[in-house]
């Protein structure tokens, strides 16, 4: 049986340099919350630390407010695995990658599980030099999570008790995120907060 791979190309936007005189088109993303989770992570590729649970590849790509590609940037992705559950492991489920010239960094692990109170989510964590410039939590489109938590191993715990509209921190964002995917096998998802 071949593993699917969810590919989500994820657009950052960090309010790194002063605007000039004339408007932008692109819009900073939301700071929110680390959560109880965040530790230090080291710089891998790899998070998943053999998790089952649907594979994907998170894309993201950190730019400023004047659309540019910031390099050279730590970024600190962490998740709960399948069941909802965050390990405090520091290489499981949680990595870090430097942005390259392009603001790209590319992570491989599983789509995160749900756990009471909140709907499925990433955490990432923007730094330069070890100082935080941006900590965010980004979220999926519902027929996505719809989808894949009809799946194993996800279909013992069941459908997400809360959806994002109805989470806490998704409501207290000020920009909606969009997200968009073109098939199960490669889903792909821009957001611009």
């Amino acid at each position: 049986m071949k593993k699917k791979a969810l590919i989500l190309s994820l657009v950052l936007l960090v309010p790194l340099l002063p605007l000039p005189a004339k408007a932008s088109n692109c819009t900073p993303t939301s700071q929110t919350t680390d959560g109880p989770f965040y530790t230090k992570a080291t710089t891998q590729r790899k998070i998943s630390s053999n998790q089952s649970g649907y594979k994907v590849i998170y894309k993201l790509k950190i730019q400023n407010k004047n659309c540019k590609p910031i390099p050279n940037l730590t970024i600190s992705l962490w998740q709960a695995n399948s069941q909802g559950q965050y390990s405090l492991v520091k290489n499981s489920l949680r990595g870090n990658q430097l942005t390259n010239k392009q603001g790209l960094v590319t992570f491989e692990s599983i789509f995160p599980g749900w756990y009471p109170t909140r709907a499925a989510h990433l955490h990432v964590k923007i730094l330069s030099q070890d100082q935080t410039l941006l900590s965010t939590q980004l979220f999926f489109p519902q027929e996505l999570v719809d989808k894949i938590y009809q799946t194993k191993p996800y279909l013992t715990k069941g459908k997400e008790q809360i959806s994002k509209e109805n989470d806490q921190i998704y409501q207290s964002l000020p920009n909606l995120i969009t997200m968009r995917y073109t098939a199960p096998k490669t889903l792909t998802a821009t957001l611009t907060l």
